[in-house]
């Protein structure tokens, strides 16, 4: 349990705590969270407006990844304790994780009206302002809050990654070196341990890097939102729908009928660190194209087949007119949320919706898509080296190992789907766009039926309009293209020889079967 949620009862505002909601904290600390939220409710129960109560389900829901619901709740305890700074400052880390910004700075505010030197808050307040490229910002806050704490972990995380943005990672490491193992609580000591393994890979301390990142997973492995999250659940839907699109079932599908009123989108793809972001950026420059970033509208696509007769994936062979008309319309539901009917091209980019393809293709016959690519080897340690937002598929990174295999089964449905279905696909190349943007883009604005623009360019411009980028590459895309993470892979020596092995099919297959040296060169 968080430390946070040790001193709610002082933030929360009851001096003491009822017996039965003392007994669901102890439960919440042992870490029995199933035990603990019946105790929170069975506390609520009796007191609906018991403000502790309210605080302390809200860290359960939080840390368990239910964001939206801890914010409920954290606003419930904040009905009755409107002075509460520490619901406050909870309240604004939720909002924070779930991108509403703008309420979360709102939150953090109020906790610095009530207490202004309140370091975690201006740690958060850092966080969130560097999060966003809003880096003078970040500094001013980083430097009060060092004012008011100069020892306070996340305020000096927060400094090491302006300094690592600065250019400066050896001050940078310095400064984060004391506190990797000075007893800063582990949600914490897991964010400055991916920070610390960032450094080293940049100073050329690879086998640190490595120990850094094995450590800050571990650390996030031990999250109950991880441990609530069964990586072996995405492995399984993998193999079920590949054991499912089959020449023979695909051939007893019934008529899917044209998309009325509005043009299909493009949906692009690739696995997780493979220039998604940067492609995204990129298209989102040309004035015919809208990008929707990170968005769960194939979920939505899912949920809606799921739901009937047959479940999913069966029902998608015997949809109706009917049925079709009303899972294309969750889909648009939540896709127009960002990107309602408009003019040009919407490009629906998620990743891992490659696993989706053949729903997708299904649903949307006219569908295209664009696969980014990148070295398999590549691919897998950056999955391993980021500090992803939990799912059952990004419970597939916390080991080198379990991210080759998540690589090996997503990739191989891939090229399953193309084999058996009528696919219209581009691929590009992370590599050939870091070298070469223009020629590297130019057959793909082909595929779209486009023609180049200059803006596209100046992708860095569209990176740093944008609110947020919900992506671990939010500080990536906002710099000019730059080339030290090519070929990454090849400075880690043997420790990656097992991955290399596992991938080979990959690597020879999409093109990676040139040798390099330790700084990436053919």
């Amino acid at each position: 349990m968080s430390r946070k949620a040790k001193r709610a009862a002082g933030g929360a505002g009851a001096p003491a705590l009822r017996p039965e909601l003392a007994e669901a904290i102890r439960r919440h600390q042992a870490g029995d969270l199933a035990a603990a939220e019946r105790g929170y409710r069975a506390a609520l129960k009796a007191a609906p407006n018991d403000a502790n109560a309210n605080h302390f389900l809200a860290i359960l829901y939080y840390q368990a990844g239910r964001a939206e619901e801890a914010v409920g709740h954290f606003r419930r305890a904040l009905a009755t304790a409107p002075g509460a700074f520490q619901t406050w400052h909870d309240l604004g880390i939720a909002l924070q994780s779930l991108g509403r910004d703008d309420e979360a700075v709102a939150a953090y505010e109020k906790v610095l009206a009530l207490r202004p030197g309140h370091a975690e808050t201006l740690g958060h307040f850092a966080r969130l302002h560097e999060e966003r490229n809003r880096l003078d910002e970040a500094r001013a806050a980083v430097a009060r809050g060092l004012a008011a704490a100069h020892d306070d972990p996340v305020i000096n995380l927060i400094a090491a990654r302006l300094e690592r943005r600065d250019g400066n990672p050896e001050i940078a490491r310095a400064r984060l070196a004391s506190f990797a193992n000075a007893g800063a609580p582990e949600p914490v000591r897991e964010k400055i341990e991916y920070e610390l393994g960032r450094l080293c890979d940049l100073t050329g301390a690879y086998e640190a890097a490595l120990d850094h990142f094995a450590e800050a997973n571990r650390l996030a492995a031990r999250k109950a939102s991880a441990r609530l999250a069964d990586k072996n659940r995405y492995l399984a839907l993998i193999e079920a729908l590949r054991a499912r699109f089959t020449p023979e079932w695909i051939a007893t599908w019934t008529p899917a009928p044209p998309l009325a009123g509005r043009a299909t989108p493009v949906f692009q793809v690739g696995f997780p660190r493979s220039g998604t972001t940067l492609l995204d950026q990129i298209l989102n420059s040309h004035p015919g194209i809208r990008t929707v970033e990170e968005r769960p509208a194939v979920d939505a696509l899912v949920r809606a087949v799921a739901a009937l007769p047959g479940g999913f994936p069966d029902a998608l062979a015997t949809l109706t007119p009917d049925q079709f008309a009303a899972v294309r319309s969750e889909y648009f539901a939540v896709l127009d949320r960002t990107a309602p009917p408009g003019e040009g091209i919407v490009v629906d980019k998620l990743p891992l919706n490659l696993v989706q393809a053949g729903p997708i293709l299904r649903i949307f016959p006219e569908a295209r898509f664009v696969l980014s690519l990148r070295h398999p080897c590549d691919v897998c340690l950056s999955c391993f080296m980021q500090d992803f937002a939990m799912s059952t598929a990004m419970a597939n990174f916390f080991t080198l190992e379990d991210a080759a295999n998540l690589y090996d089964k997503a990739m191989s449905l891939w090229l399953h789907y193309e084999a058996v279905l009528p696919m219209r696909v581009q691929r590009v190349r992370y590599e050939d766009l870091t070298s070469n943007l223009e020629g590297a883009v130019r057959p793909l604005l082909d595929f779209l039926g486009l023609e180049w623009d200059e803006r596209m360019r100046e992708f860095t411009k569209t990176a740093s309009s944008r609110e947020r980028i919900a992506t671990p590459s939010y500080h990536q895309v906002a710099q000019p293209i730059y080339q030290r993470a090519r070929y990454r892979w090849a400075r880690y020596g043997k420790r990656l020889d097992p991955v290399a092995q596992r991938l080979a099919p990959y690597i020879a297959r999409f093109g990676y079967g040139e040798k390099y040296d330790s700084e990436g060169r053919v």
